[in-house]
């Protein structure tokens, strides 16, 4: 009871669902979401038992999540929907269904995909789908609509007009729509090795805030005729690179530089290789200890209360705690504020370096991509 779309475009995917859940004939809710991200290049459209999709959803973040651990990079929008469907079928097979229909979309190194999944395991893939009992209207729309040289926004007017289509004759599908657009230009493609026949997967250039975050650059090299650097990854474990075509990025040069020292405990920033500040800072305990490497100013969040645990901003790193991975962020480390003076030259945190808040204004304007070193 429910209208879901997907659209593949030269640009990236789309997806839009109707607002309505059903009970029976009643509306059970106006406002429920049905279009859930499972990382920042893919996403899923549910329809069917909003309970049993809801639990695949989940299921499906924490299966990707492990898979991307074990091999060291992220999961493909094919490998995510074969996950999918895999976890479906075994589920039928043992007489305990998932009563629900997803519509997987993404954009990785092989292009922009959509597909789809039933209870019983099967996946295709189209330029276009549409799942839930106002499909029937929304495949009208789309058959008749859609254009393979569609651009993004023109995929995502569509995707609109289809769904918006069947909540004028399905009574299970209504109360408005959400739409969501995921840009090819969002991912680009990275290798094992120069060497390598093609992509070995696709990175997420942009971080959990929507900003697109610089990689540190650790060497380059030329192979038939074109520049290849090899870049640190934003991934575990810490200190994985790949290697990236000159082609698809930009070059830009950062003159600061942060150090932390984690046997003095203590943070010095420079700035064209001259001492701009230096302080003292809390730093990981015994057991949960600051991992060293070197590593890169990832994200940057503010925060409103200089007294919550994070301070007034945390500078997110590429790296992550080497004992902590159920950690907000996987167990990202960051150099974030405290209120909390009694901190400072001491080993008393998570993982992360402590500042002291005002100290910690200095670092604000660091730009990201700023390297960081830690060492023990």
């Amino acid at each position: 009871m429910t209208t879901t779309v997907g659209i593949r475009s030269k640009d990236g995917v789309v997806l839009a669902a109707d607002k309505r859940a059903s009970k029976g004939f009643f509306v059970g809710s106006k406002v429920v979401q049905k279009i859930f991200s499972l990382d920042g290049t893919t996403a899923v459209a549910i329809a069917g038992a909003m309970s049993d999709a809801e639990y695949l959803v989940n299921l499906a973040k924490a299966e990707r999540r492990l898979l991307a651990l074990r091999r060291g990079y992220p999961v493909s929008v094919k490998e995510s929907a074969k996950l999918i469907s895999n976890i479906v079928y075994s589920s039928m097979k043992s007489y305990n269904p998932f009563y629900v229909e997803l519509v997987v979309a993404g954009v990785d190194h092989e292009g922009s995909h959509v597909y789809t999944s039933d209870m019983s395991g099967a996946i295709t893939s189209e330029d276009f789908m549409s799942s839930g009992s106002g499909s029937p209207i929304a495949y009208g729309v789309l058959e008749q609509g859609f254009r393979k040289e569609f651009s993004l926004d023109e995929a995502r007017k569509l995707a609109e007009a289809a769904v918006r289509a069947a909540m004028e004759r399905d009574p299970g599908s209504g109360n408005g729509v959400d739409v969501l657009a995921i840009p090819a230009e969002r991912v680009i493609p990275v290798w094992e090795h120069p060497k390598s026949a093609g992509a070995t997967f696709a990175l997420d250039t942009r971080n959990p805030v929507g900003s697109f975050s610089p990689m540190l650059v650790d060497g380059a090299k030329r192979r038939a005729g074109e520049a290849w650097y090899r870049v640190f990854l934003p991934l575990r474990p810490n200190g994985s690179s790949a290697w990236v075509r000159e082609r698809d990025i930009e070059l830009r040069r950062i003159d600061r530089r942060i150090e932390v020292d984690l046997s003095e405990r203590v943070l010095r920033y420079f700035v064209h290789d001259e001492l701009e500040e230096r302080f003292k800072v809390g730093v990981g305990t015994e057991a949960t200890p600051t991992g060293t490497g070197t590593f890169y100013v990832w994200v940057k969040i503010h925060y409103s209360s200089p007294y919550q645990p994070y301070g007034i901003a945390a500078l997110g790193l590429s790296g992550f705690s080497p004992v902590l991975s159920d950690w907000p962020g996987g167990g990202r480390m960051a150099i974030h504020g405290t209120s909390s003076s009694s901190d400072l030259g001491n080993a008393v945190s998570h993982g992360c370096v402590r500042v002291y808040n005002d100290d910690l204004k200095s670092l604000l304007d660091v730009p990201l991509g700023t390297p960081v070193e830690i060492t023990a």
